[in-house]
């Protein structure tokens, strides 16, 4: 192939480019949680957006080959021959790949995470290849309809379960990361082999499925809940810890935020003391035994902060459901929870007109949210006496154990 045909290749990817960077600022800037490096990379780097476009481009090219009879039996050096016709748009598909990444990153005022950047890269670096295969076994609409089934089957997931990871006590899964990297590495070597094997048709199909398909069954078979989007696994208690009133754990993130997160909780604090609630020695992102947990990021606010304080200062009831709870009992129960929750988030300063947000997905009944209404209208003593009340409901299980 000439050198001329090549960089005619590179401008017509050079303009089409900006159209895949308007497209990734539409994406990126939607509200998918990208607080966090690891969200943010996966967003980015979900490589079947720069696969779909360097792929056609290295179809084209490979079919250029096929034509010139590479794919014939005796080309034994058919894959080193298909990798020096596509190292530009490996090249420039790396380069593309990381400069997005970064500065989605710099623009979001987050980091970079490495190993998702890393196997995103594989994985695009796989499906160029393999469209590389694709062109040149096949050509015209049918090599089209094989990359866009492809792509739509297998890739969109692969980076996907990271979008999101990891908020709160979360960190991103390795196993999950190495699962997607040996399913890359599988679909790039299992590639090659059936360039290799061009010259015979039905045994290039076979290596060229077979190999990545393998890999990704042995991966379900060994990390069963990789299959199922697992990409989070429980992150290290790694917590700063700040002397008070009240001692507060912060992640290394957000030890900047110490002075808001500090009045949110002083000020709850002060609000809860006069009902006889008392807020727990310390108080962390991480949580722990004796320890209530809050959480600050992703929406970074006070609200968050005191919501999160609210809902765990509520007594779990959990251990009522280890045995059959009757209707009547777990109707009682399902309601305490949420009229304690409801109270202490009213009481410890949320306004009213912004807790029934706040409270969206937490209550189980939106109205018990108005029948605590009526309470925190109460002298302090009668809501002291009410909140008791409640308490009992829960440690009962709704009445049953009484």
């Amino acid at each position: 192939m000439s050198g001329a045909r090549r960089t005619g290749d590179l401008r017509l990817l050079a303009l089409a480019l900006p159209f895949y960077c308007a497209f990734l600022a539409v994406y990126i800037m939607a509200p998918e949680d990208p607080d966090y490096a690891v969200s943010l990379t996966a967003q980015t780097a979900r490589s079947v957006y720069l696969g779909i476009l360097f792929g056609i481009a290295a179809a084209v090219r490979a079919s250029d080959l096929r034509s010139g009879g590479v794919s014939r039996p005796g080309g034994i050096r058919r894959p080193v021959t298909l990798l020096g016709a596509l190292w530009p748009l490996l090249v420039f598909a790396v380069v593309a790949q990381c400069a997005f990444v970064g500065v989605v990153a710099v623009v979001r005022g987050a980091g970079v995470t490495a190993p998702i950047l890393a196997v995103s890269l594989v994985v695009l670096l796989a499906q160029i290849v393999f469209a590389g295969w694709v062109g040149l076994m096949l050509s015209g609409t049918r090599a089209a309809i094989v990359l866009v089934v492809f792509w739509g089957l297998w890739f969109v997931p692969r980076l996907g379960p990271f979008d999101g990871c990891c908020a709160g006590n979360e960190t991103w899964s390795r196993p999950a990361a190495g699962a997607s990297l040996a399913v890359g590495v599988a679909l790039l070597v299992g590639t090659l082999a059936a360039v290799a094997l061009a010259g015979r048709p039905a045994w290039s199909v076979i290596v060229a499925v077979t190999v990545p398909f393998a890999v990704a069954a042995v991966t379900a078979l060994l990390l069963p809940d990789v299959v199922r989007g697992a990409a989070a696994q429980p992150r290290p208690d790694d917590t700063r810890c700040f002397d008070g009133d009240v001692r507060i754990c912060l992640r290394p993130e957000h030890v900047d935020e110490l002075a808001e997160v500090g009045a949110v909780v002083a000020e709850m604090n002060r609000a809860w003391r006069p009902y006889g609630v008392t807020m727990p020695a310390t108080v962390s992102e991480a949580g722990g035994p004796g320890r209530v947990q809050f959480q600050y990021g992703p929406e970074h606010s006070a609200d968050l902060v005191r919501l999160t304080l609210a809902v765990n200062m509520t007594p779990s009831p959990d251990a009522c459901f280890r045995k059959p709870l009757p209707p009547e009992h777990d109707r009682a129960l399902v309601a305490a929870v949420d009229h304690v929750t409801t109270w202490l988030l009213l009481t410890g300063g949320e306004p009213r007109w912004s807790a029934a947000e706040e409270l969206r997905e937490v209550l189980t009944d939106p109205a018990n949210l108005d029948a605590v209404d009526d309470v925190t209208d109460r002298p302090e003593a009668e809501q002291a006496a009410w909140y008791e009340t409640q308490l009992a409901t829960i440690e009962s299980c709704g009445g049953r154990d009484v």
